[in-house]
């Protein structure tokens, strides 16, 4: 198995698993503080693997660049994909949107990003942060991550050949299609 495709299962199943919580949490604003053991689970799990999938993206982009950080991920990409900032990700089916990494315009970590932290080393304190709101900011993240994951995997495998965004996105098995980058919001460019 490609390793690129290990990835993309992986968030395969943080989408599987909020549509599922979509069951018994009803996906919208009004929801967005509500915070469970279920909802730690996926923002950890899917901030852990944010994690993996940055680091990936910036040793293919830069192998030799520093990466250990969500800051460091940060200079790698600005230099190397702008256009990833300013990515939006919409779940047309809650009517739901986000532009995960826009933080990174003004030099700071997304504010998911940082309760992330706060949860991950004192939970006890911060439970609360593990909330919808952050747990659909992370999955739109992951699923950003990794279409552009595959599309430095793409460009640093390239034969010759022009690749686009749209490549990368189609290239990439959908099962559930929830969450998508949103094409009229997309500055990126080949």
């Amino acid at each position: 198995m490609n390793f690129n495709d290990l990835h993309w299962k992986y968030y395969q199943s943080f989408e599987y698993d909020l549509n599922r919580l979509s069951r018994y949490i009803e996906i919208n604003q009004d929801n967005f503080s509500t915070y469970s053991v279920e909802l730690t689970r996926l923002y950890l799990s899917s901030c852990a693997e944010i994690d993996t999938v940055m680091k990936e993206i910036c040793y293919q982009l830069s192998p030799n660049a520093k990466s250990d950080n969500i800051m460091d991920y940060m200079k790698v990409i600005e230099s190397n994909l702008h256009a990833f900032i300013t990515e939006t990700a919409v779940i047309e089916r809650f009517s739901i949107s986000c532009t995960p990494w826009k933080a990174w315009q003004e030099q700071i970590s997304p504010s998911w990003w940082k309760s992330h932290t706060d949860v991950k080393h004192n939970r006890n304190k911060h439970f609360t942060k593990a909330n919808l709101k952050n747990v659909i900011d992370s999955i739109c993240a992951l699923y950003i991550a990794n279409v552009y994951l595959r599309y430095a995997h793409l460009k640093s495998n390239d034969s010759g050949m022009v690749y686009s965004l749209s490549d990368a996105i189609t290239s990439l098995p959908r099962d559930l299609d929830l969450i998508r980058i949103d094409c009229r919001f997309s500055y990126f460019s080949d």
